[in-house]
């Protein structure tokens, strides 16, 4: 990733996505059933997110960045 250009990069959301999932089986383990809920709505959200706007179907691979198509 390019700090200098503010763009959303897909690997950012999807360790965003990743660090969420894991959360929500923690909260889930502790006992957190708020937590859970909330993360778990958060990570599908990010994950529908990488997958609409950071797939490109012509080449079948994850973009670098958002809504760019290479």
């Amino acid at each position: 990733e390019f700090r200098n250009i503010e763009k959303h990069f897909v690997f950012s959301k999807v360790m965003c996505w990743v660090a969420l999932d894991r959360a929500t089986d923690i909260a889930s383990y502790i006992g957190m059933k708020d937590h859970e809920k909330e993360w778990k709505t958060e990570a599908e959200r990010i994950k529908e997110d990488i997958f609409a706007h950071g797939w490109n179907q012509d080449i079948q691979s994850f973009t670098q960045v958002m809504t760019v198509p290479t």
